[in-house]
């Protein structure tokens, strides 16, 4: 049986020491027919060096490299664009999958038919560990809509990635929920096989944008490049997610514009820890 090649983005900058963590889950892979794409932008540690060295033992460890720094989702597509699989799907540098991963996207995807796949997530904090985004099967437009139910990654195409274009290089954040948008919107609904196979570490002390004022710009640009498709529910479970991410307590004004009646509860919920903390 012939197995389809499937291409895994690995974009990185500056971060070596967690990078190889990421090449290692990749090769780790219950399924053989995998190529690594290591997508570097524009790193001055020693990442080359690193990449080559594993290269020196593997033969399906491809290195690109953005000369100068372009953005995670510029380092993406150097790898959509170069990828060879058939099927496509990307890792965090500072993430790792589980060994059966690839496997379970390739057995699922080639039964079902989905556009595109998802799964659960294991959120490594250091001292405990939880799992989320594995609730939802059916990911439905209209419910993506009012949230990112995909998580961080999928697992589709490469054609279909790169039909859509692949990711937006001029978003600050919210880069990963633009593309599984455009996604659902062109191929139709996606699947999340629910089982946690993909960890994402927050235990390290490397920067995230949670705070900074690039989350602010990428909801912007989100809310305006789909104005046509999102409905007054979703702008308004929308704003109520950014403001979750930013960890603000709600204003009463903030109170009237979040508030529908499908988010009742939870903006009730997050408010109260909000008062009390």
């Amino acid at each position: 049986m012939n197995e389809k090649r499937v291409s895994v983005y690995i974009p990185t900058h500056n971060r070596s020491s967690l990078l190889e963590r990421a090449i290692k889950s990749v090769i780790n892979q219950t399924y053989k027919n995998v190529e690594i794409l290591i997508c570097d932008d524009g790193s001055s540690d020693d990442t080359q060096q690193l990449v080559e060295r594993y290269q020196a033992q593997h033969d399906n460890i491809v290195y690109l490299k953005n000369e100068t720094p372009k953005g995670a989702c510029a380092a993406r597509n150097l790898g959509i664009n170069a990828a060879t699989g058939h099927y496509i799907t990307g890792l965090d540098d500072d993430d790792e999958f589980l060994p059966e991963r690839i496997e379970k996207f390739v057995k699922f995807f080639e039964r079902h038919k989905y556009p595109y796949l998802s799964s659960g997530i294991i959120f490594n904090f250091g001292k405990h560990q939880k799992v989320g985004f594995n609730k939802v099967t059916h990911i439905r437009l209209d419910s993506l809509l009012y949230q990112n139910i995909v998580g961080s990654q999928v697992f589709t195409k490469t054609d279909y990635l790169r039909a859509i274009g692949g990711f937006d290089e001029s978003f600050k954040a919210w880069q990963d929920y633009d593309t599984w948008v455009r996604l659902g919107a062109r191929y139709g609904e996606g699947y999340n096989i629910c089982e946690a196979t993909y960890i994402q570490h927050l235990e390290h002390e490397f920067g995230r944008i949670t705070k900074s004022n690039k989350l602010e710009i990428g909801y912007n640009q989100f809310v305006t490049k789909h104005r046509k498709l999102l409905k007054p529910a979703h702008r308004k479970n929308l704003l109520f997610n950014y403001k979750m991410a930013r960890d603000e307590r709600l204003s009463m004004q903030d109170l009237m514009q979040v508030c529908y009646p499908g988010n009742v509860v939870n903006v009730i919920k997050y408010q109260a820890r909000k008062i009390l903390m």
